[in-house]
């Protein structure tokens, strides 16, 4: 199996001027354990 055949395409990410707060509620709301942070587009980092 590759890479390509288990990863999920189509993810969002967020700037990392949004609050703590509302990324939690994102990420509560979707169901998601990780989100990749991202500016002028380039991924800058995760939360977990």
């Amino acid at each position: 199996m590759k890479v390509k055949d288990a990863m999920h395409k189509g993810v969002d990410w967020v700037s990392p001027e949004i609050a703590v707060t509302e990324l939690a509620k994102m990420m509560r709301a979707q169901d998601i354990g990780s989100i990749p942070i991202g500016e002028n587009d380039r991924l800058i980092g995760m939360v977990t």
